[in-house]
């Protein structure tokens, strides 16, 4: 069924929504989220984890990645409940087909943990701060370079920080 007479994206175009914005409206949020990826556009579900949905919903709705929200990330690999937590969702959205990001890493041991687990992909402090976009392309070129590996995975490449770039 087409929605859009638009021409699709670039596969690296993406989109993120907040679970809770998306189970207000369950019905016209599913709409939204599948006109998105007709035309190429990656969507994930953010903060996942922290809203009031429940698995019922999340089920049904067309994305690609789930994102798990830093509450749940920063006390790792220490704290044992956020640990069978992410344990759970990484496997949950494993399950239904998904791409699993941790938000919110900011160490090292938090990243080796997410990565022993499957989590796919990070974001967080330990790989990036904030910044503005003119610099972008200068920490991409410095990030590649410390990286051990960028992985093309169905025509979107992904950096696997192995560590921090260099400063």
């Amino acid at each position: 069924m087409s929605y859009l007479p638009w021409r699709k994206l670039s596969s690296s175009s993406a989109c993120s929504a907040a679970e809770e914005a998306l189970v207000s409206d369950l019905s016209h949020a599913k709409l939204v989220l599948e006109c998105l990826r007709e035309i190429g556009i990656k969507v994930s579900i953010d903060d996942f984890g922290t809203g009031y949905s429940s698995l019922a919903q999340i089920k049904n709705l067309p994305a690609d990645e789930v994102k798990i929200d830093r509450s749940f990330i920063m006390d790792l690999p220490g704290n044992r409940a956020d640990a069978a937590i992410v344990r759970a969702t990484i496997e949950l959205g494993h399950s239904l087909g998904l791409e699993v990001l941790g938000e919110g890493v900011e160490t090292q041991e938090a990243l080796d943990w997410l990565t022993a687990q499957g989590c796919e992909r990070a974001q967080g402090f330990l790989i990036a701060r904030p910044m503005p976009a003119e610099g972008f392309s200068t920490w991409v070129r410095q990030y590649k370079a410390s990286q051990v590996e960028a992985v093309d995975t169905k025509g979107v490449t992904f950096l696997h920080a192995a560590k921090k770039p260099a400063s």
